[in-house]
This record gives C-alpha cells, structure tokens and sequence, in this order.
C-alpha cells in the first residue's frame, strides 16, 4: 500500500491522483538519509494551518507541480512529493511508524483501509478508468 515518488510524479496532473493516493503510505526523506514512513491524507495545493498557497517545484527534472502530499505526521503536514522515495520502506520502518502512531494521535490502519489502498493504487496504475475503488 506504498506509493513511490516515480507513480507520483505520473499521476500528479491526472484527475484520480487524490483518489488514488488517499490512505496509502509513502516513505519519506526527512534529511541526511533518514526515511520514515507516513500515510497520505490526499493532495493539497494550500498550507493546511495557515491557507497560504504552496509554492510549485520540481516533482521530477522538467516536471512541475504546486501539489504537495498532506501526511498524518505530527498532525497534519504538507510535503513536497519529491522527498517521497522510490524504494519499498523496511519491515523496521513499517514498525517505527507503527510505534509512533499513537503518540501522534493516529492509528493502524485497518485490513479493509489497507486492501482498498492497494486496490487504488493498482487502479491508478491500470489508468484510472471508472470510479475507485471504496472502502465498504
């Protein structure tokens, strides 16, 4: 139920990418080779505490993009998605993330939360015909 920086920087214009990023995991460069691991709220184009509109950057080389990832960490915080990694996080990071949940007042995702992560993700993939799949 991960998504990587290279299906985020695909899916950024596309009219599915909140649908198909909501509720599924990234991991994410937070500086000097530290990675950890956060659940994706959905896209955001303004500041969710202040309004202010984000600023556009890179998502890729020639690709720009004012989308910014909002993330269940310490809250709410808006990212930039080119700090997501391209690699699968590690048992370990799953289960520092999963230890960190509760003191940032969150929680585990469920086994249907997660199955219809992983059936977005492979919707977007497939091109995102229809509607996405929903949690029942």
């Amino acid at each position: 139920m991960c998504v990587k920086r290279k299906q985020l920087a695909k899916w950024h214009a596309k009219p599915f990418m909140e649908a198909a990023v909501g509720g599924a995991l990234v991991l994410l460069n937070i500086g000097q080779g530290v990675y950890r691991v956060r659940r994706v709220i959905g896209p955001v184009l303004h500041d969710p505490h202040s309004g202010a509109e984000l600023e556009k950057y890179d998502i890729q080389k020639g690709q720009e993009t004012a989308k910014w990832l909002l993330l269940e960490w310490e809250g709410r915080h808006a990212v930039r998605m080119n700090g997501v990694s391209n690699s699968e996080p590690s048992e370990e990071q799953i289960e520092e993330w999963r230890a960190s949940l509760p003191a940032e007042g969150a929680r585990w995702p469920t086994s249907a939360e997660a199955d219809v992560a992983v059936k977005r993700i492979t919707w977007a993939t497939a091109g995102g015909e229809g509607d996405p799949p929903r949690l029942m």
